[in-house]
């Protein structure tokens, strides 16, 4: 894109394009991975806070808890994730990335800076 182009655009159009090329390169990436669009933000999450509870990545992603389920259970198919029980409450699961969810995070994370 030319200076010109750049000078007649308003920042927030600007900052829409910017958006718009980063989540276009971020689902090639993710889907080059066979993930569906958002699961490396859950991935994301569980590598940082592992051991989260279904209900407590449905209210930090603020998503419902049915998908948080689906996905979960899609990525744990995937070899990305596995639940364990809790061991203080056997109806709570716990959420765990594994190392081919790390690795398969890593590899989107460096392909998207």
């Amino acid at each position: 894109m030319e200076q010109s182009e750049y000078d007649s655009k308003s920042t927030k159009e600007l900052f829409m394009e910017l958006a718009r090329i980063y989540f276009i390169k971020k689902y090639k990436m993710s889907s080059e991975q066979r993930m569906y669009p958002g699961q490396e933000v859950l991935l994301e999450l569980v590598s940082v806070e592992p051991g989260l509870s279904q209900k407590d990545i449905a209210q930090k992603l603020n998503i419902q808890p049915p998908t948080v389920a689906v996905s979960i259970k899609r990525m744990e198919k995937g070899g990305w994730l596995k639940r364990e029980i809790d061991t203080t409450d056997k109806r709570v699961s716990r959420v765990f990335i594994t190392a081919r969810g790390q690795k398969t995070l890593n590899e989107v994370k460096v392909k998207t800076r």
